[in-house]
């Protein structure tokens, strides 16, 4: 049992944790910096399963197709797990 080093980036907004991930659709990461934004971006394909372990995060959602709008409230106290669809915009 050897282990591995997972992959870590940097930037302004943090730090992101990627503990696995497969053939570009399907990955495992952690994010850590309280008051920063994520996102702003869509998936073709992809999907992401989004779960706040600790603190508060505000999660938004975007249709790029009809502009609809969805926002979730997300609490590490009320464990929630919120999954992203394809031409959906999404940032926490």
């Amino acid at each position: 049992m050897g282990g591995y080093k997972p992959n870590v980036r940097k930037d302004n907004r943090g730090k992101i944790v990627e503990l696995f991930s497969f053939d570009d659709s399907e990955m495992l990461y952690i994010s850590i910096k309280p008051g920063a934004t994520r996102g702003g971006h869509y998936h073709k394909k992809k999907r992401e399963l989004v779960c706040v372990l600790r603190g508060k995060a505000l999660f938004r959602l975007r249709s790029i197709k009809t502009g609809e709008t969805k926002e979730y409230n997300l609490d590490g106290k009320e464990l929630r797990v919120v999954e992203t669809e394809p031409f959906w915009t999404h940032n926490m």
